[in-house]
């Protein structure tokens, strides 16, 4: 990567290895292509998120704690404080006199400012201190508090938290990289930023143009295309020789289904290689979690409006590259599109190769330890997504106990950890259900109802590195709420000589539909069923084409209005239950009246009912994992019947016909 004459004074300086930019580059920010050189510095962590002294503020004269205080060169890449009272200093090579004196309050701007529709003029609508930006430095829900700007020094750095004395608590992350002794590295200045302020303005308006390439440049080559992808047919999307980089991938399907984001596949083999090391279902491999897609990520996303997915995380290759497309379902991709920008040319020196896969466990050992990755060999960690199922229902959401690790070349203690890798302790304080920033997400923390969570993150300037290996997992050991189904995706980039550990993705992994708990589901239903007049079939759906929970889905066509179908459901605890259910809806869906053990309660005045005509056929409701709220009811202990009865409708309601197909049945213990 090449500069204009015109640079950041305070932050060039000579590169260091192969590096291309500068160390502390605030435009690193927003131009990529560093980021898979794998001898960039290596990255620490000082944090007070475990041992003994976990969440207190340990002081070095009252109200004054050290945060980091460590020998140069190096750069501090993020700051994350999960509060706003006091104030940050820094002090750099030694020097007296801070060169970053700043209360919190104004270190971390209001996130909700950043979380509108209405962002694109932050920086003249919202005062802001600058360089410290919107979305780049954030406060978020929970003081989920991040700043990612750089923060080099040649010689020494030293970190202070100054805080009220009386609240000697708070939390903190700080990730630092240090470099080889003699390294040049020009030391911070917050003058020279205030001189030359457009780079930073020009970063921090890259990071809120969300699904746009922020590395395009004009030599880049589109290589773009739309097929018809066949059941269990694959199709190469892309094939080149000699060298290049890969740095945007853009995948759009129509119609766009739930069940792709599972059942098409992506693989990508660099450099002849037999083994792909891209295998990854597209919509996991771009961050969405039970078909929550979040706009508001950098790297990878999907945007629900356009239906496009996009990865712009770098892929380079040095002797030829290829990219395969996979149907995995039993029906027609009838519409296929898809882009590739590529960068001609061979990839920066010490460029690694990208990787992303996909594993599952259904059953994780009596230790409670899930591994997402394992690797030899040199790389770095760019990021991952969580996908966890079957938690035990529980009252409150938050489940604190289970950790996040990266253990780098045979350490005995993860190096790297808890909150400097994921949501705080599955969102902490903050009780959900969403969350998202431009590195990081929670599309779905839903234990009190469905047993579910989803995480991902995303490391740009802060990746992990490692020389020799590394494994990632996530302790669960001490969780009493952890789940049993078990989903990730984890993004690195290896030395040429590095391996993948973990067995290849396999096909039934992939086919076999995420389970809930507290469900009956449609095969289990079916065997308890009677109808008063009608048609009552059990559809398999062992393709997934409309993710029934259990490969499976109950059709009921009445004869007319007022039939009826009733299921019989065993409860050992008596007591109220919130039911909910999981609907196909279509043309010929029509109105069901809901009644438990022939009570329509909870309904005032009318009976409860839903409505499952959509235009589409085999469309799930538009509700989280298509779960549809019925109400609350009383059940008793024993055997239970819940009711569906076709309903005539309304006036104005034109109904087409009148068809129940329904995925499975979901009753939830009250609070």
């Amino acid at each position: 990567m090449r500069y204009p004459s015109l640079v950041l004074i305070g932050l060039l300086c000579a590169g260091v290895g192969s590096l291309a930019a500068p160390i502390g580059d605030v435009r690193r920010l927003a131009d990529w292509s560093d980021l898979p050189v794998l001898d960039g510095g290596r990255l620490h962590e000082a944090s007070n998120w475990r041992g003994a002294h976990a969440g207190k503020l340990v002081d070095a004269a009252p109200g004054q704690c050290v945060l980091l205080e460590s020998e140069g060169p190096g750069c501090i890449e993020r700051l994350s404080i999960n509060s706003i009272q006091g104030r940050l200093k820094v002090y750099c090579d030694g020097a007296a006199a801070p060169q970053l004196d700043i209360p919190l309050e104004q270190l971390y701007p209001d996130w909700q400012r950043w979380n509108t529709e209405k962002n694109a003029n932050l920086d003249a609508n919202y005062p802001q201190t600058f360089p410290f930006l919107i979305p780049f430095a954030l406060r978020a829900p929970g003081h989920k508090n991040a700043c990612y700007l750089p923060i080099p020094y040649a010689r020494s750095v030293k970190v202070v938290w100054e805080h009220d004395p009386a609240r000697p608590w708070g939390y903190y992350t700080v990730l630092y990289r240090r470099y080889p002794a003699n390294t040049p590295v020009t030391t911070f200045a917050l003058d020279a930023l205030q001189q030359h302020e457009a780079p930073v303005r020009a970063a921090a308006a890259a990071w809120r143009n969300m699904g746009e390439m922020p590395h395009r440049r004009p030599a880049d080559q589109v290589k773009a295309g739309a097929l018809a992808l066949g059941a269990r047919e694959t199709a190469e999307i892309f094939s080149a020789p000699g060298g290049g980089t890969v740095v945007g991938l853009r995948l759009r399907a129509k119609p766009w289904h739930v069940a792709i984001d599972r059942l098409l596949v992506l693989r990508a083999y660099w450099d002849g290689e037999t083994r792909p090391s891209v295998e990854a279902p597209v919509g996991l491999l771009c961050g969405s979690i039970g078909g929550a897609r979040q706009r508001q990520v950098l790297p990878v996303g999907g945007g629900a409006k356009d239906g496009w997915y996009w990865c712009y995380l770098p892929m380079p290759y040095a002797d030829g590259a290829r990219v395969t497309l996979e149907n995995l379902s039993g029906h027609q991709l009838p519409e296929l599109e898809y882009a590739l920008t590529v960068r001609p040319g061979p990839p920066v020196d010490g460029a690694g190769r990208f990787c992303a896969r996909w594993k599952r466990d259904r059953q994780v050992g009596a230790d409670k330890v899930y591994t997402l990755l394992q690797t030899t060999g040199a790389g770095k960690l760019v990021g991952y997504s969580l996908d966890i199922r079957g938690c035990p229902l529980a009252e409150k959401y938050a489940a604190r106990h289970s950790r996040m690790l990266l253990y780098r070349d045979g350490e005995a203690e993860a190096s790297i950890a808890d909150a400097a890798l994921m949501q705080y302790y599955y969102g902490g304080w903050y009780g959900g259900p969403h969350w998202d920033s431009p590195l990081s997400a929670i599309p779905i923390m839903d234990f009190a109802a469905r047993g579910t969570y989803g995480d991902y993150r995303y490391f740009l300037t802060d990746a992990p590195d490692w020389t020799q290996g590394a494994r990632l997992v996530l302790d669960a050991a001490k969780d009493e709420f952890a789940g049993t189904d078990y989903s990730s995706v984890v993004y690195w980039y290896r030395d040429l000589a590095a391996r993948d550990a973990l067995p290849p993705v396999t096909r039934e992994a992939l086919l076999l539909a995420p389970r809930e708990p507290n469900v009956y589901e449609a095969e289990t239903l079916m065997t308890t069923a009677t109808v008063t007049g009608g048609d009552l079939l059990l559809v398999e759906d062992r393709d997934e084409r409309y993710l029934a929970s259990g490969n499976a889905f109950v059709s009921f066509a009445p004869l007319g209005y007022g039939e009826s179908i009733t299921f019989r459901v065993p409860v050992e605890t008596a007591g109220a239950y919130l039911l909910r259910i999981r609907p196909l809806c279509g043309p010929s869906g029509g109105l069901w009246d809901v009644s438990v053990n022939g009570s329509p309660i909870p309904g005032p005045k009318e009976p409860p009912h839903f409505n499952s005509q959509t235009p589409e056929t085999g469309v799930p409701l538009a509700y989280p994992g298509g779960w549809l709220k019925i109400g609350t009811f009383p059940f008793t202990a024993g055997e239970n019947t819940i009711t569906f009865t076709s309903h005539p409708g309304y006036a104005g309601l034109i109904q087409r016909g009148i068809l129940l197909g329904l995925d499975a049945i979901q009753l939830t213990p009250a609070p």
